[in-house]
């Protein structure tokens, strides 16, 4: 069984899910301390579970100044790659984001850029050590 959990970061459903959001982080993403330390309550989590099992995770900030959301983490742990759920996680996070958002990829990651693409996401510039994508779907 596929299910989500969404919600702001401050918000006591998410708040319950604290471990999975760090397990999440140091399975998929290089950064090894605690995710949840560095996030602010306006940041949107979305936590993808299979089987009650947190195999997937979106964090995204709502940017005020430019009114935009601004994806800070989107990752499937190693194990459940390349088998669709990227695609599902993905189309949650566009839901919650009204299809429009903006986020940054290091050029080293191809894979990863490669999937944003796939998904829609333009690359707009690079800045310093990253690409700028956005992903607009009106």
């Amino acid at each position: 069984m596929l299910s989500f959990k969404k919600g702001r970061f401050g918000s006591a459903k998410i708040q319950k899910n604290l471990k999975d959001i760090n397990k999440l982080n140091s399975e998929i993403f290089t950064f090894q301390g605690k995710i949840t330390d560095l996030l602010e309550k306006s940041c949107k989590v979305i936590i993808f579970y299979r089987n009650e099992y947190p195999i997937g995770i979106a964090i995204t900030r709502w940017l005020r100044s430019q009114q935009i959301s601004y994806l800070l983490n989107f990752g499937i742990t190693p194990t459940f790659q390349n088998k669709g759920y990227g695609k599902m996680l993905w189309k949650e996070l566009c839901e919650e984001c009204d299809h429009y958002f903006r986020l940054e990829v290091e050029p080293s990651r191809s894979r990863a850029i490669n999937f944003y693409e796939k998904m829609g996401a333009t690359r707009m510039k690079i800045k310093g050590d990253f690409i700028h994508m956005l992903y607009v779907d009106f």
